[in-house]
């Protein structure tokens, strides 16, 4: 009797054993599908919900504010598209701001070709970037001389680093002389421009605006009537596009 007792409470705690290594077995497979479903999500959503993050940081950042364009009172350095364009785009840029260069060459990339589109670019050259308001200038006056605006920008922004770290004003003026003469600029009216007055007050008149209508840094812009200050990515800049230009 006693033997037959021991035996079924053997049976018993081997039963116990079974079950639970069945249980743990059951934790483990749903522990296990539940980090493989987490990985897969991970693995093929992660940049997407990157993106939304950063886009709306950028949008954040950014703090778009509706203005009063009627205050917009100053001559642009450079204008692509037509009066009656669907959208407009108004640029405020510093030629020595690193931020502006970026947005230029990535949110703005392409832009120019786009006819339903209007843009603008004003000069808001920051007193702490030695040679902004002359590289406006010398912008400006190649403009003048039959220059595309952003081939001259482009090739600033080309050579951005070297440019902007040269030590004495002569060389930098040499540099944005030459650079204006490879796109068929004529070099001793491009001297006679620069050192003429109309130039610079016309980049006084962007900045003094710039200030009436609320810019305060750079990279600045008016999409519609809502103005965003600072770097936005091509594809904050398409949505604010999308946002405020209809």
């Amino acid at each position: 009797m006693e033997n037959t007792d021991v035996a079924s409470t053997r049976k018993q705690t081997e039963g116990k054993k079974l079950n639970l290594s069945r249980i743990l077995f059951s934790v483990l497979l749903v522990l296990a599908s539940l980090l493989l479903g987490f990985y897969t999500g991970t693995r093929y959503g992660l940049d997407v919900a990157t993106d939304a993050a950063l886009e709306f940081l950028e949008y954040k950042a950014a703090d778009p504010v509706e203005i009063d364009l009627g205050l917009l009172d100053s001559e642009p350095a450079a204008v692509y598209g037509s009066d009656d364009a669907d959208k407009t785009v108004r640029v405020f840029i510093d030629l020595q701001c690193p931020s502006c260069s970026i947005f230029m060459e990535e949110s703005l990339k392409n832009l120019q070709d786009d006819k339903t589109v209007r843009i603008e670019f004003y000069d808001y050259p920051s007193d702490s970037h030695k040679y902004a308001r002359l590289a406006a200038a010398y912008s400006r006056c190649a403009v003048q001389q039959g220059v595309d605006y952003l081939s001259y920008i482009g090739h600033l922004n080309a050579d951005y680093s070297e440019w902007t770290s040269m030590l004495k004003e002569s060389n930098v003026s040499e540099y944005l002389l030459q650079a204006a003469a490879k796109y068929g600029a004529d070099e001793d009216m491009m001297n006679l421009c620069v050192i003429g007055n109309d130039v610079y007050q016309a980049i006084d008149s962007n900045v003094a605006n710039a200030a009436v209508l609320g810019v305060e840094g750079t990279p600045s812009f008016i999409i519609g009537n809502h103005l965003i200050t600072g770097y936005v990515s091509r594809r904050t800049f398409n949505s604010m596009m999308h946002e405020f230009s209809n």
